[in-house]
């Protein structure tokens, strides 16, 4: 699958919904850790390229008009790709996660815009997949397998 058809099924309605049983941002990076379109972006991320792409998908989402009375369809989306950038460029998420920190409606992005800012200076996933030291939300998270 390219980038944008990832983007596309992390942005669906049931994505989301089926994530969204988690009542906190550690549970629900572990459940999306878990699903293979997330695993293929993880993957795709090791490009560069890929994560202007996704940069630019976050600001895209988080300026979306949203209606106050209801959550912002794009939540666990910007969680999720905050996190993955996060896992790949730290300074790159912090600077995402700003104009994630303005979007209105969100429960789990504005806490992983929180996450981004506070683990801007963290080493990156390294090419094998280890990784130095692991984010607040994965530190507290649901078990590991």
């Amino acid at each position: 699958m390219t980038p944008g058809e990832l983007f596309a099924v992390i942005e669906s309605v049931s994505f989301g919904v089926a994530l969204t049983v988690a009542s906190d941002l550690p549970t629900l990076l572990w459940g999306a850790k878990h699903q293979g379109p997330v695993q293929a972006l993880d993957r795709e991320l090791a490009t560069p390229a890929v994560r202007e792409q996704l940069v630019e998908r976050i600001s895209f989402l988080a300026q979306q008009p949203v209606d106050p009375t209801y959550a912002n369809p794009g939540d666990v989306a910007l969680a999720i790709y905050l996190w993955l950038l996060g896992r790949h460029d730290p300074s790159l998420a912090r600077q995402a996660s700003e104009v994630v920190l303005g979007a209105p409606g969100c429960y789990y992005a504005l806490r992983a815009a929180a996450e981004a800012q506070a683990n801007a200076d963290r080493a990156p996933v390294a090419e094998n997949g280890a990784q130095a030291k692991p984010t607040n939300a994965e530190a507290h998270s649901a078990p590991t397998s």
